[in-house]
């Protein structure tokens, strides 16, 4: 059976991912920060059994998350059926390959150029992701201010995706 979220279109899934991200801010279940990409707190991800499903960990624990880590927890909690045992290897915490696997090619959420944006703009182009054409020089100058709190910087950027359409524009 579908729910509501799997009938929405495309656009309107990124909107609703957006707008939990705020909600779940509001609610302190999300905590912005830099670098931490999806790392549930008081949870040695490593000791659980590889078929916990995210959704179920995240709904009950406080996350610290980056820019496109709130966006996954967000996902998974509304999409489920993402498990421990495919973060891979290291699962000790939840790595940016696993989170853009699981919104740009297993659910087709966001595009990569999209979440390199929204990851860019989060970190002001010091994190993981450098960089590289125009329209990611000006995700990376979206706060011109350094000093913008990393919740701050969040909220913007997921107001941003809302008010254009389920598209971030820088």
């Amino acid at each position: 059976m579908k729910t509501k979220f799997d009938k929405l279109t495309k656009a309107g899934k990124r909107i609703a991912i957006a707008k939990d991200v705020l909600a779940q801010l509001r609610a302190r279940k999300l905590q912005a920060k830099l670098g931490a990409w999806a790392v549930p707190a008081h949870t040695n991800i490593n000791e659980l059994p590889n078929d916990t499903d995210l959704a179920k960990l995240f709904e009950s624990k406080q996350c610290m998350v980056c820019g496109v880590g709130a966006l996954f927890v967000a996902a998974v909690e509304k999409c489920g059926n993402y498990h421990i045992s495919e973060l891979g290897p290291n699962p000790y915490r939840i790595e940016g390959d696993r989170v853009f696997d699981y919104l740009a090619d297993r659910k087709k959420l966001f595009s990569n150029s999209q979440l390199r944006m929204i990851e860019i703009a989060f970190e002001r182009g010091s994190g993981a992701m450098l960089p590289e054409t125009k329209r990611e020089r000006d995700a990376r100058d979206f706060f011109p201010d350094e000093y913008v709190p990393a919740e701050t910087r969040m909220r913007k950027i997921m107001q941003n995706i809302i008010d254009n359409g389920g598209t971030f524009n820088p």
